[in-house]
């Protein structure tokens, strides 16, 4: 599947291309590479499994009051990653969870 979403709030407002791996022909794929990056992920201090995750967390975050709450978009994250870097980390992290 194929949509985009709009993002309202440019000046010109922009399509962002979203295509769906579900029941795709990358499905298998995705869940191979999700599967061998869990463990990884859950070793990381600031590790969050998904949007009900995150709502459990912050239901249980205490806000001070005088906190200023701020929010960021994050694009293009792993094109910002240069590729051997990110492969190395990986596999390194992978060894370690291992042993």
């Amino acid at each position: 599947m194929f949509y985009t979403l709009t993002k309202f709030h440019k000046p010109t407002p922009v399509g962002i291309p979203i295509i769906s791996g579900r029941d795709g022909p990358t499905k298998r794929l995705s869940a191979f590479v999700d599967k061998l990056l869990h463990p990884i992920a859950k070793e990381e201090e600031a590790h969050l499994k998904d949007s009900t995750d995150f709502i459990n967390f912050i239901e249980k975050t205490r806000v001070p009051e005088n906190a200023i709450l701020v929010s960021m978009e994050v694009t293009s994250l792993y094109t910002n990653i240069p590729q051997e870097q990110g492969i190395e980390t990986c596999s390194m992290q992978r060894l370690r969870i291992l042993l």
